[in-house]
Formats: C-alpha cells, sequence, structure tokens
C-alpha cells in the first residue's frame, strides 16, 4: 500500500465549527474544489447527554501512557502491509476473481472484505447514477483506507490492517456521506440524479416479493440520504398514501407493496398507464 506510506508528508487538523459559521465561510469553490473530498465531516446537531462535568469520570483518560503511545506512532515510518497479492500464501489465503480483468487475486481477511464492499459500493454508484459535486465519492475508497489505519494504529504500531478496524472503518465511514450532505444541503454539493422515492419505488417493484426490511433498504440507499429519518418519512407518507404497508416481523420492519400497487406500477413501466 504504497499511496499510504507514513513517510509522506501530512497534516492533520481537527477543527469545529456550527452551522452559522460554516455557511458563511464555506463558498462554492470549497463545495466543487475538493475541500469536502479529503475533509472527515463530523456533524451533530443533538447534545448526547446531560453532563454538568462535576462527577469524576469512571475512566479517566491515562495521559502519560497516551502521550508516550503516539510518541512511538510519530517515530513510524514506511508503508503499510499490503491487503492482496497475486500469489496465494498464508497470509493472502483468499481468493477473489477481479470484475474488469477476470484475474484470480489472494486477499487478506481484512482485504477481502474491503474488495467486497468496495466492488458493492461503485456498482452502487454507477447503477444509481449518482453524481457528487465535492469529489467525495471519488475519494471514498480511500477515506475508508485511512480510517481502518488510524484505527489500527490505535491499537498497535505494526503497521497492519486487521479485520475489525477495516469493519468499523466502513461502518464509520458510511456515516460521513450523510454529513457531507449535510454542510453542504442547499449549496449544489453532493446530490443525486435521481429521486429516491423513484428509486424506491423501483426497488419495491423490481424484488420478486416486493417487500423489504428497513434495515435492508437502509443499507441500500445510504448514499441517497443524510440521515436514516429522512427514510422513515419518506415509507411513513408512502404507507399513509396506500403505495406500501408498513408490516413488523419480530424486531423488524418490512415495508410491502400491495398487488394493486404492483399492477398498477405493472401497467405504468409497460406504457399503459396514465
Amino acid at each position: 500500500m504504497e499511496q499510504f506510506n507514513l513517510k509522506d508528508p501530512t497534516i492533520t487538523m481537527l477543527t469545529a465549527t456550527n452551522e452559522a459559521h460554516s455557511n458563511d465561510f464555506f463558498a462554492k469553490k470549497d463545495i466543487h474544489g475538493g475541500y469536502f473530498a479529503r475533509t472527515f465531516v463530523i456533524s451533530e446537531t443533538q447534545r448526547n447527554r446531560a453532563n454538568s462535568l462535576l462527577v469524576p469520570l469512571t475512566n479517566p483518560p491515562k495521559y502519560p501512557e497516551s502521550i508516550e503511545y503516539l510518541k512511538t506512532i510519530a517515530k513510524l515510518t514506511g508503508p503499510f502491509r499490503p491487503l492482496a497479492s497475486r500469489e496465494v500464501s498464508e497470509e493472502f489465503k483468499f481468493p477473489h476473481k477481479d470484475l474488469v480483468t477476470g484475474e484470480i487475486n489472494y486477499f487478506s481477511e481484512a482485504g477481502l472484505l474491503y474488495e467486497l464492499w468496495y466492488e458493492n459500493f461503485i456498482n452502487t454508484v454507477l447503477t444509481q447514477d449518482l453524481r457528487d459535486d465535492t469529489g467525495t465519492l471519488n475519494r471514498f475508497g480511500d477515506s475508508v483506507l485511512k480510517i481502518a489505519m488510524l484505527l489500527s494504529l490505535s491499537k498497535d504500531t505494526n503497521l497492519t490492517i486487521d479485520t475489525a478496524s477495516m469493519q468499523l472503518a466502513i461502518d464509520y465511514s458510511q456515516k460521513l456521506i450523510g454529513n457531507v450532505r449535510q454542510m453542504t444541503y442547499g449549496k449544489k454539493g453532493l446530490s443525486d440524479a435521481k429521486d429516491i422515492k423513484t428509486l424506491i419505488i423501483q426497488e419495491l417493484y423490481m424484488r420478486e416479493t416486493h417487500q423489504i426490511s428497513r434495515q435492508m433498504l437502509l443499507k441500500k440507499m445510504w448514499l441517497h440520504f443524510r440521515e436514516a429519518s429522512e427514510i422513515d418519512e419518506i415509507m411513513n407518507s408512502f404507507d399513509q398514501a396506500g403505495v406500501i404497508n408498513v408490516q413488523s416481523l419480530g424486531n423488524q420492519v418490512i415495508y410491502v407493496m400491495p398487488e394493486n400497487q404492483v399492477q398498477e406500477y405493472e401497467r405504468h413501466f409497460s406504457g399503459k398507464g396514465k
């Protein structure tokens, strides 16, 4: 992974702002010039919990130990260990066919996890005709790898991305897309070529059972919304309009398209509808 070499000079900043300041601070050049594509945005609008800060912490920070560990990390040089190889070995024992070349390459467990996620991510971007004016989607794979590196470094200094860190990086990074949407909303930033309501209808109509769980829908549509509550609002409006039925199955919420709606969309897509 030479592209992520610790010998390369980098600048890391931890900054904070609020909506009032950011609206004036971020101009068109920041939206379209790649600033957001290179930035990990954490957007919070609500207090996590009430805390007067008077009660001593259960697990207070161990500053001396943390300082020494950060000093050790600062001395690291060289690349992280590769995640894949063209040759099978004990380290790279998971085969996977390249979708473009058809070649069989071999991955570590963390490498295969990333490769499968990346293929699905790229397929979603292409098939759902996403447009990204900020450049975030183009650099999103790199962002996942960078976060995985940071998480791995928080555990040890062997410059190896472990599977757990890779999975956390994927989970955390997907939330960053929504945060960028919040920061650029109304500024022609990250935007979609297709309306999310249309995509949801198409998804339900094309599925053999014409139903999908809320969890699966969020997983498939995460690139299209800023917060999960947006999907909930859309599905509630669909339910009230009779386009879907909201059902419960154990602890899962299931969205079902009624048969009369299926038939109506069949007529529509066949050119017989209004």
